[in-house]
């Protein structure tokens, strides 16, 4: 048998009665339960937020990497252009042209087999060490074989 506590209040007409909530049984679960439905809601909005956050940032990474591919096929367009402009202006036959042209002014000689050689055939110069300044006589006598 549950004990409700009454109170009159003061503005009410005679004879009706206001039941507080403080007293009555089951108030603390249902302030429990309108507790836990608005932190429910509270983290279901925070959820959502951070959803579309990163949703926004997605969105902005794919188009970046999109933005990148495109990037990366023009420059690979590119490089073949180029490797094709390569190709043309270092023919042969051009190059030979040329040589014939300003043999006078480059002296370039024509491309012939016996111009290449091997490379232990290549003399590289000996570096300058310049004048020694203060020389040091280096000498082994007395010295012992260990």
């Amino acid at each position: 048998a549950a004990k409700w506590r009454v109170a009159r209040r003061t503005d009410a007409p005679a004879g009706e009665i206001d039941r507080k909530t403080i007293g009555m049984p089951g108030a603390g679960r249902r302030y429990m339960r309108s507790l836990r439905y608005t932190c429910s809601a509270v983290a279901v909005m925070a959820l959502a937020f951070w959803a579309y956050t990163e949703n926004y940032k997605t969105q902005d990474s794919i188009r970046e990497v999109r933005n990148l591919h495109r990037d990366i096929g023009v420059q690979r367009q590119r490089l073949s252009v180029l490797r094709a402009e390569w190709a043309y202006l270092n023919r042969p036959d051009r190059l030979r042209d040329l040589a014939e042209l300003n043999f006078d002014r480059l002296g370039l000689l024509p491309l012939a087999p016996e111009s290449f050689g091997r490379i232990d055939q290549v003399e590289y110069p000996q570096p300058d060490l310049g004048p020694l300044l203060n020389p040091v006589e280096v000498s082994s006598d007395g010295a012992t074989n260990p």
